[in-house]
């Protein structure tokens, strides 16, 4: 089922889960996932953007190691990239055109992805201004937002905390 111009449940569903057995409210999060920050945002880039990772049930999300209490099991995360950008790129502008809908971003180094790698996600935020975020190194390590990033993220009106 379409859900914007350019995403469908099929892609939101992700890694083999079927649209039908999600919780209402978790596709409700999906769905404004979609109609505000990917449509828009595919929109300004005028190119696609690719949804690597999207729903995860709690059997899924064991499964693959994910955090005990991921954003993606309610609906409320995506793991992006964009075929012509770096990670750092999409990352910041994420933060630029989307910081005010985003509770957490995370920026992923993986050889596999050559670094395109970007975890979006709608978390109630603590502060305004504020975004969790983290950093996921080349040899599997979850650090906090490196200097660059939270000098991204300021620029932009926004304090990375993580």
């Amino acid at each position: 089922m379409k859900i914007t111009a350019n995403f469908d449940d099929f892609e939101l569903a992700g890694n083999g889960e079927k649209w039908e057995h999600i919780p209402k409210a978790h596709q409700n999060e999906l769905i404004f996932i979609a109609k505000n920050i990917l449509q828009p945002a595919r929109e300004l880039l005028g190119t696609a953007i690719h949804i690597s990772s999207g729903y995860r049930s709690q059997k899924h999300n064991v499964a693959i190691g994910g955090a005990s209490k991921s954003q993606h099991c309610y609906g409320k995360a995506l793991d992006i990239y964009v075929s012509n950008l770096t990670g750092l790129a999409l990352f910041e502008f994420m933060i630029k055109n989307y910081g005010s809908k985003l509770g957490g971003i995370g920026l992923y180094s993986n050889e596999m992805i050559q670094s395109k790698f970007v975890h979006i996600d709608t978390r109630p935020k603590q502060a305004k201004n504020e975004i969790v975020s983290w950093y996921y190194t080349a040899n599997g390590q979850y650090i906090s937002p490196t200097t660059f990033m939270k000098s991204l993220a300021n620029k932009h009106g926004y304090k990375l905390i993580g």
